[in-house]
């Protein structure tokens, strides 16, 4: 997957996770997620995205409100770029020795779960919902309908699912 799809793609749920029922408004808080996102740290490289590509944190809303314990003074520009340029280099280069790492774990992890998943009779499991209503928008929709119980296996790959009623 390329690595515009993987941020649009991230940006996505977490508009999903933030739009009431009634998909209203989703769009003015577009900048808040991204900072939010920009602020996260990455699980692979142990860096949020500000850190690698700004060589220091943002500011935020707390920090403006009470002030930062880590500002740090500069006599000059000069001071400041040789500063920037040592923390980005050390920063990339802990962030390439993590990627490293965290690529070798996806691989294992992932040969791992190579194996057919079997359900029985009885199991709890979630049915992907490819359903398109009328007057909602599938993006911000949750893409998966459940919990089910599994009522029977057709196939080696289709079973019968019955759905289970939430009710609020």
């Amino acid at each position: 997957m390329d690595k515009v799809e993987r941020q649009n793609r991230s940006l996505m749920d977490a508009v999903r996770c933030f739009v009431d029922s009634q998909q209203e408004n989703w769009d003015q808080h577009i900048a808040q997620l991204g900072g939010a996102m920009r602020s996260s740290v990455n699980r692979s490289t142990g860096y949020t995205p500000n850190k690698l590509m700004l060589g220091r944190e943002t500011n935020q809303p707390a920090d403006l409100m009470f002030g930062s314990q880590s500002e740090r003074k500069y006599e000059g520009a000069d001071s400041y770029i040789i500063d920037l340029e040592k923390a980005i280099k050390s920063a990339h280069t802990i962030a390439r020795d993590k990627l490293k790492t965290s690529q070798e774990r996806m691989k294992r992890d992932y040969d791992l779960r190579v194996l057919e998943k079997s359900y029985q009779p009885g199991d709890l499991v979630y049915v992907l919902d490819t359903a398109q209503i009328k007057g909602k928008c599938k993006k911000l929709g949750s893409p998966w309908k459940g919990p089910g119980i599994v009522i029977s296996k057709v196939t080696g790959y289709v079973y019968k699912v019955k759905l289970q009623r939430v009710v609020f």
